[in-house]
């Protein structure tokens, strides 16, 4: 591609046309000689969670956007990242510059073309700098957890049995089947109840 040459004046002009065009996006906002710094706009829920989701099926959720600056501030929505900007619909009505207090919704619908989670964020600039709202969704899986990390029989006589029971239980939205196995690999057969006690009896 042709490319003129710029005079070095031409390029200390552009220089600093560049530096007004960042400084018009994000300046410091200054109320009766007290300046604001932090979160100019609060979301609720904090986060944007899509949690054991469906591929192929749609999922909505509506935050609710403040403005909890000192005065007058507006906002505009920031591209998603490439790899999952495809997959949300973003639905609000531009407010312009909105006064202390007041709020606005923002409606994201998801629909997941892939069965892996997301951990990203839903960058939104204002007029006093960038805030990222922590965007998480979360495929459906199984998440197993035992209450014990460690059965011990203590000591246990050559020829007796002794009993100890494990719970598990599947913390996550996805059915799985368990295995329990040796340090070596070899698999535990599973009981019944109805077994143990049949077995206690003889």
């Amino acid at each position: 591609d042709y490319k003129p040459e710029l005079s070095l004046l031409q390029e200390e002009y552009m220089a600093k046309a560049a530096i007004r065009q960042k400084e018009g996006i994000t300046k410091p906002q200054v109320v009766a000689g007290r300046e604001f710094k932090g979160t100019s706009f609060i979301s609720k829920p904090e986060a944007i969670i899509f949690k054991d989701f469906t591929v192929g099926v749609s999922h909505t959720q509506t935050i609710l956007f403040t403005n909890v600056s000192f005065s007058f501030n507006s906002f505009k929505l920031l591209p998603l990242e490439d790899n999952i900007k495809d997959f949300f619909h973003i639905v609000y009505t531009p407010s312009g510059r909105m006064s202390a207090g007041l709020s606005t919704t923002i409606t994201i619908t998801f629909t997941p073309q892939l069965n892996r989670d997301i951990n990203g964020h839903f960058p939104i600039l204002s007029e006093t700098g960038q805030i990222n709202i922590p965007l998480i969704c979360t495929c459906k899986k199984a998440l197993i957890s035992v209450e014990e990390n460690q059965i011990d029989f203590g000591n246990v006589i050559f020829g007796e049995q002794e009993t100890k029971y494990l719970k598990l239980k599947n913390n996550g939205a996805l059915a799985t089947k368990i295995y329990i196995k040796t340090n070596d690999g070899r698999a535990i057969p599973f009981f019944s109840m109805d077994d143990l006690n049949n077995r206690e009896e003889q």
